[in-house]
């Protein structure tokens, strides 16, 4: 690639990179607010939070960067023609191949990046996300018990913790039953 050719790309290159992680962002705060009642209703962590949402990001970025990569050659195009760059290019006699060579190059680099991520990277993110729900749902005196408060699960069975040791063992284990012994 000559000179403007390589001013070209690097102009559409970063403008990639700047819309990719907009639009990223944007879309994972929304995905993420969707997910808020984890936090919130079961009792999870924060970092839990942040790696749930952040496994989902692989399929984002996967629909995403078509979509950034159209941004950023209409900005680049624009720029380049704003400052007249086209025109001294056209005038001095070269071909059009010269200003569509970088388009067309990172066209294909992001194609396979995003064949790279449909293929390997989004299958493999989604089952440690599948998995990481079905432990989370599993797990229901995370959600059920909380530390500290009498937490009734059915009419007439209360669960008590006094706290919860680094290791997930509950101290201070407390639990009522005062349902029908016969119907049990």
């Amino acid at each position: 690639m000559n000179l403007i050719g390589r001013y070209i790309f690097r102009t559409v290159a970063g403008a990639f990179v700047i819309a990719l992680l907009v639009l990223t962002g944007v879309v994972w705060v929304t995905q993420a607010l969707k997910e808020i009642d984890l936090l919130t209703t079961q009792g999870q962590t924060l970092w839990l939070f942040l790696y749930m949402t952040m496994l989902a990001l692989p399929a984002l970025v996967m629909v995403i960067g078509p979509i950034a990569l159209f941004i950023a050659c209409l900005y680049a195009l624009n720029r380049v023609n704003a400052d007249s760059e086209l025109v001294i290019v056209h005038a001095a006699g070269a071909s059009p191949w010269i200003v569509y060579k970088p388009f067309v190059a990172l066209g294909v680099i992001v194609t396979l990046l995003t064949g790279l991520i449909s293929l390997y990277v989004m299958p493999e993110s989604a089952r440690t996300l599948r998995n990481t729900i079905a432990d989370i749902r599993a797990d229901v005196l995370t959600y059920i018990v909380v530390e500290g408060l009498f937490s009734t699960v059915e009419n007439g069975l209360t669960f008590h913790i006094r706290d919860r040791s680094p290791d997930g063992n509950l101290l201070g284990l407390m639990v009522h039953d005062e349902r029908d012994p016969e119907t049990i």
